[in-house]
């Protein structure tokens, strides 16, 4: 009841603001303006060996395109419009088992209206689906339905959404992805910069999870299949800041610190011998979980001018999985899925859950506007579990010994050309003793990606 009371504050104070800056409008110029644009994406993507038993054949190629077409319309210096539509494309071109498929699926991409400078303040209101980014992407990037406001001060600035996710993402489901499915959303980030090069963020975020949960005994279609219903609460602070010394070079770091709070209905499914799923059984638990992510990066005045990064992560585990609360972390959901910003690994790229992720990297400036950068991870569960959580690997841990393993990428951002991007990245993984007889295994991906911007 207290969101939709919110939400219909801010529309009466939108109504108010249109009102305002409609009667200045006669005293303006017109500054309106419209553009088209969009861009065109294609990636190759290559594995080999995820299950890490070469007996399972899963070696995998696909090809996959994204056309993203957008119109801006700026009617002045105070209310401005931006509809998109994206065509995605996924080609699997080889599989170790055989068999090729390949689809299409029109989506809607960001639609919204925008008011700006609302009662002659540097106050922002936004409507409609548009993206919530932070810089280090870790809390959320991503696009959702929502009212959202942003106000800013001289050295600090405030911003509120509140968004549920409509039907009809796909152009072809008349329905929303299972797990976002009524789900309401309240995020909140705060910025102040209190020393130069030096801020500190708090961020917020409430995700409920209204939609029916079905009870033991129930049918489920599969493509409708969603095992865990949650109301969480996220709360953090981060550090960020740089100092800047001319003979050796810039030093910058950030410190993450989260926790998650909150009750979660899990469900047990069992395949049935349709297209449905049993729903087995039905069980609450409380959450409880925290997380770390620190680092520091050294652009260093070097031959070669190279910046190093050393980095280490932790989300907590559960000590007693079937039983109390769950007391291991995870992720807000939201995180970037971005190939260019990969948090936790190439291979795994699994979500910082009951994990220690310690990382060194290195990267080099090539030509005068790209990359090339170096990395090694290794990954240890803080409680033996038998799963991990949204890992890419498809074989399970053993639940006894905690090593998971270590992971090498080599990435490469090329960026000469003002339109095109090229990003190149090849990665290994070598399976700890976690695996059981699988230990040792070695699993490896090439992927490449070509953005062209019209």
């Amino acid at each position: 009841m207290a969101i939709r009371v919110a939400v219909l504050i801010l529309l009466h104070c939108l109504a108010l603001a249109i009102s305002d800056a409609g009667a200045q409008q006669t005293k303006d110029n017109d500054n309106s303006d419209w553009e088209i644009g969009g861009e065109y994406e294609v990636k190759l993507d290559y594995r080999k060996n995820f299950a890490l038993d070469r007996r399972n054949r899963d070696d995998l190629f696909r090809f996959d395109q994204e056309f993203q077409l957008r119109w801006s319309y700026r009617h002045n210096d105070w209310i401005s419009f931006l509809v998109e539509g994206k065509v995605l494309g996924e080609h699997q071109l080889y599989t170790g088992g055989g068999g090729r498929r390949s689809e299409f699926d029109p989506e809607r991409g960001e639609t919204w209206a925008r008011f700006d400078h609302l009662f002659g303040r540097d106050l922002r209101l936004k409507v409609g689906r548009q993206n919530f980014e932070e810089p280090r992407r870790w809390w959320w990037d991503d696009d959702l339905d929502a009212v959202s406001m942003r106000y800013r001060g001289d050295s600090w600035f405030f911003e509120l959404g509140v968004g549920q996710e409509l039907p009809r993402k796909s152009l072809l489901e008349d329905f929303a992805e299972p797990e976002n499915e009524g789900v309401l959303r309240v995020l909140a980030r705060a910025h102040l910069l209190y020393f130069k090069n030096h801020g500190v963020d708090l961020f917020f975020l409430h995700q409920h999870d209204r939609s029916a949960t079905p009870s033991v005994g129930a049918l489920v279609r599969a493509s409708r299949e969603d095992p865990s219903d949650a109301r969480l609460w996220w709360g953090g602070v981060r550090a960020m800041g740089k100092e800047s010394g001319a003979q050796y070079g810039d030093l910058s770091y950030w410190a993450d610190v989260a926790i998650v709070l909150g009750k979660e209905k899990l469900l047990e499914l069992a395949d049935t011998a349709s297209n449905q799923k049993l729903v087995t059984s039905r069980t609450n638990q409380r959450v409880r979980g925290w997380a770390i992510d620190l680092g520091l990066r050294w652009d260093s005045q070097l031959p070669g001018q190279p910046l190093f990064t050393l980095g280490y992560a932790l989300g907590s585990g559960d000590r007693n999985p079937e039983r109390g609360s769950d007391r291991a972390f995870r992720q807000t959901g939201l995180q970037s899925n971005d190939e260019e910003f990969r948090t936790y690994g190439e291979i795994l790229q699994p979500e910082l859950s009951n994990l220690s992720i310690p990382v060194l990297a290195v990267q080099f400036p090539i030509f005068s506007k790209s990359r090339v950068e170096f990395a090694y991870r290794h990954f240890r569960q803080v409680r033996a579990a038998p799963f991990l959580r949204d890992a890419r690997i498809e074989a399970e841990p053993n639940g006894i010994n905690k090593n998971i393993g270590q992971e090498w990428m080599l990435y490469s951002l090329i960026k000469q050309w003002k339109k095109i991007e090229i990003e190149l990245v090849g990665a290994a993984f070598r399976a700890g003793q976690a695996y059981g007889p699988l230990s040792g295994s070695m699993a490896y991906s090439l992927f490449t990606k070509v953005t062209y911007e019209f």
